[in-house]
């Protein structure tokens, strides 16, 4: 969706936006009309959709990550503070 003086929640313009929540891109019809910017919507757009979908096999990779890093963030923390 082009848009003329396209801005965030915070009421900034920016050259494009995703919106996971209504699965949209939309992209300023001065600053966005470029494959850069068309690119790096699109790649947040199919990131939510792979997150959104528990069963995904890279969503759950991701989950098992993240957990493996906080724990070793608190294991590395209590060797350091306590």
């Amino acid at each position: 969706m082009r848009v003329n003086n396209l801005k965030n929640e915070a009421g900034v313009r920016v050259a494009g936006l995703c919106d996971p929540k209504t699965n949209t891109i939309k992209l300023d019809s001065e600053r966005g009309l470029n494959t850069h910017v068309l690119l790096h919507e699109l790649t947040h757009a199919l990131t939510s959709a792979t997150l959104g979908n528990k069963s995904n096999p890279v969503t759950k990779a991701l989950k098992k990550l993240f957990e493996e890093v906080l724990f070793l963030s608190w294991a590395v923390f209590e060797l350091c503070f306590f």
